[in-house]
């Protein structure tokens, strides 16, 4: 029960110096950067922090150390070449993660000057949508260096040469980050939502009643063929795993419904935000489509997370647009919203902490491991 009180202290703690950071920046109380080291101090201490977060946080444990003592590797060049330069330093493994959250949050920060008047209502809500960064290594690493690149992208003057030298850098974190790469440049060239709700709620709705295990197996032949190294064989296995178990063991009906009632009332309201909004939009839109897709199969739920956690800055524009508009239906719309938001919350933040506490330790935990057992973790 300590480590769920602990983890749920720090949590709430991180995200009201959010809140303040997002206060004032938005108010223009202090410059952005400034406004923003408290955020980012907060994150990158709670986050960077943790112990055993997930299960790539354990299995990356050998991985890096085989790196620092120059074993062969087929991981992406600037993925290693990072390990091997803090290993010369004499960093460890905890150093190297406290690192990755601190470049991740600043990304975010970063990315977010595209949204300034809004980042009072977008920086607590991020985390939980963000919770993805705590397990999967390389990517998250390599969107970090996108999420720059992004806000050269759709800032008014926007600057290809430089969102191509971040993506870049992201590509030589991991390969996959080329995916993003294109399709958040394709995303970046309408100046309104791709589609309007009535289509895309329906076409959820049927990728949930005929997207079925059966189907979608018909994906594993060009996954397996994009496999390069030994590393991605995991995919593959873990795919076969989630086909095996179908969409309920992996879909969260409170997720889904809140994905529904953003996609609805988020295209409501796009006209009021512009084109930087609908750029949000439209990535959200097609992790919303592809969710009862991703929950079945390991690497497509490695994309469908990035893509849907542009829902965050929907999330934030909602609520500011709430606030400023105080109008009998925009109440109502909020109240659904945010109890949805809240029931989701409540699953993540409360509940799962107390049942599997192992899951969120942080280093003062470790008792001097360097990694939980990946069976002891599942377990």
């Amino acid at each position: 029960m300590a480590t769920a009180l602990i983890y749920d202290f720090l949590l709430i703690l991180m995200t009201l110096i959010l809140f303040f950071s997002g206060w004032l920046i938005s108010k223009k109380i202090l410059p952005y950067w400034q406004g923003a080291t408290f955020g980012i101090l907060a994150y990158s201490l709670n986050v960077g922090l943790r112990f055993g977060r997930g299960v790539d946080y354990n299995l990356y444990v050998d991985i890096f150390n085989s790196i620092v003592y120059g074993s062969d590797s087929d991981h992406e060049i600037l993925f290693q070449y990072t390990i091997k330069l803090l290993g010369m330093l004499g960093g460890t493994w905890p150093v190297f993660v406290f690192l990755m959250s601190l470049f991740f949050i600043f990304s975010v920060y970063f990315f977010l000057q595209n949204y300034r008047p809004f980042v009072l209502y977008i920086l607590p809500i991020f985390p939980y949508f963000t919770m993805f960064s705590e397990n999967i290594v390389r990517q998250t690493m390599g969107l970090s260096f996108l999420l720059i690149g992004l806000y050269f992208l759709i800032k008014k003057e926007k600057n290809i040469i430089l969102y191509g030298l971040f993506s870049a850098l992201g590509v030589l974190c991991h390969s996959v980050t080329l995916v993003f790469v294109f399709l958040f440049y394709i995303l970046s060239l309408p100046k309104d939502a791709m589609l309007s709700p009535k289509y895309s709620i329906l076409l959820f709705f049927i990728f949930v009643l005929f997207f079925r295990s059966e189907s979608i197996m018909v994906f594993m032949t060009l996954f397996t063929s994009l496999m390069i190294g030994d590393h991605y064989a995991q995919y593959a296995e873990n795919a076969d795993m989630w086909l095996q178990k179908g969409f309920d063991d992996g879909v969260s009906y409170t997720v889904t419904a809140l994905y529904v009632f953003v996609a609805f009332y988020g295209y409501k309201i796009r006209s009021f935000f512009g084109r930087k909004y609908a750029f949000a939009y439209n990535v959200f839109l097609v992790g919303f489509l592809l969710y009862p897709i991703s929950v079945k199969i390991e690497l497509l739920s490695r994309i469908g997370v990035v893509l849907e956690m542009f829902i965050f800055v929907i999330m934030g524009c909602m609520f500011f647009y709430f606030i400023s508009f105080k109008r009998m239906w925009s109440h109502i719309w909020a109240f659904v919203i945010l109890s949805l938001f809240s029931l989701n919350l409540l699953r993540v933040y409360i509940t799962t902490p107390f049942k599997t506490p192992i899951q969120y330790l942080y280093l003062w935990d470790a008792n001097g491991r360097e990694k939980i057992e990946v069976t002891d973790f599942k377990d």
